[in-house]
């Protein structure tokens, strides 16, 4: 799925991610064809970017563990939680049945590989970030074996790990460009309100109030509010620290682009390397596709092609169907390969939508339904 800038789209693609408003309810749905007026809308919303498909290939849509029904609501009830601690009077009861759905599906789902991050306006951002961290971090627990009842404490301080943001001025939070370091110190403030906020709640136990406090601490010692080092810092925490940070680099934000799946698996292991805690990274590596589902990646021959299936155990070796040539002529028979058979086939890189502009007649371009989808 190529990601454009909204300002530089065209009507007639189609939107490969849902869009939301900052309630986290759907404005654009997956799948739609853009119109003139869909694009205003979108910039009127602060959205930068937006994955879109080319109509050839508007049928070729990833696999979702949470499905848009489910981040829509999970996202409202993010939403209905801040609203109370903003009057306060903090209640978490409404994200409750909801993070019981999300480790539930996570658990259900033992061969989805996470792909793209669902796209959403700035206002919503701390809404449906904190429904992707909290499905994040129950798959790396997963991954590390804990236990349903372990699975269900963090993942409901992981997706009540922002709710401190709800006292920051939405100018900060959504300010184009570095903030000042005034500015920083104000943004640090949110961890420890929000587990001052909700640490009393019944509800809320000890392990997932501390999420909410020591999120931003790190491994190395350079985090805050108290610069914890190692195992100091809670094992919820340095869980869902993994899972915060991947989901913030792969979402596109007011000050700078998203990071493609690739990117985001080299800043975790080596950018952060010694920040963050090294089995709960490979967890979470294990589980990201580094050329998700859908997406149109360009092999080591030249062509073109789409990936159907990732596989966790050869995340580098997917299943794709090749659709064009090194020219963007489309084959007339476009083939099926799995790349765990085929050593002398690679992926080089995901295609950027520029880049497919200029090699395929968008609008002419065809391809079977049948051979490209057939594993989605």
């Amino acid at each position: 799925m190529p990601r454009v800038v909204v300002d530089e789209l065209t009507p007639g693609w189609y939107l490969s991610g849902n869009v939301y408003n900052q309630n986290g309810l759907i404005l654009l749905t997956a799948g739609m064809r853009l119109k003139e007026s869909y694009i205003r809308r979108l910039q009127e919303l602060g959205v930068r970017a937006v994955d879109v498909q080319p109509p050839a290939l508007k049928h070729v849509r990833p696999r979702d563990i949470l499905g848009p029904e489910l981040r829509s609501q999970s996202a409202m009830a993010v939403a209905q939680v801040l609203a109370t601690v903003k009057q306060g009077n903090p209640n978490p009861e409404p994200v409750m049945p909801f993070v019981h759905r999300i480790v539930d599906r996570v658990l259900q789902n033992h061969d989805v590989m996470l792909g793209l991050t669902d796209i959403r306006a700035h206002d919503a951002y701390t809404h449906a970030h904190s429904v992707n961290v909290c499905m994040l971090a129950a798959m790396i627990g997963k991954c590390l074996r804990l236990a349903r009842t372990d699975l269900t404490e963090l993942a409901t301080g992981a997706i009540l790990h922002d709710l401190g943001k709800v006292f920051i001025d939405t100018k900060i939070l959504n300010k184009r460009g570095p903030l000042s370091g005034e500015e920083f110190e104000i943004v640090k403030h949110h961890a420890q309100d929000g587990y001052a906020a909700l640490v009393a709640h019944p509800q809320i136990g000890e392990r997932a109030a501390l999420v909410i406090q020591q999120h931003h601490e790190r491994c190395d010692g350079n985090g805050y509010p108290e610069g914890l080092k190692g195992s100091a810092i809670s094992l919820f925490a340095r869980i869902t620290a993994v899972a915060d940070v991947y989901d913030a680099v792969s979402s596109d934000r007011p000050y700078r682009a998203a990071l493609s799946p690739v990117d985001c698996i080299r800043l975790l292991t080596k950018d952060e390397s010694g920040r963050l805690w090294r089995q709960a990274v490979e967890a979470l590596t294990s589980c990201v596709a580094p050329y998700p589902e859908a997406c149109t990646v360009r092999l080591n021959t030249g062509e073109l092609a789409v990936v159907n299936l990732c596989y966790p155990s050869a995340p580098y070796r997917p299943q794709i169907t090749v659709f064009a040539d090194a020219r963007g002529q489309p084959w007339p028979l476009p083939r099926m390969v799995e790349l765990l058979r085929s050593p002398n086939l690679s992926v080089e890189d995901i295609v950027s939508m520029d880049r497919l502009s200029q090699m395929l007649s968008l609008e002419d371009y065809e391809m079977p339904v049948a051979s490209a989808a057939g594993a989605c």
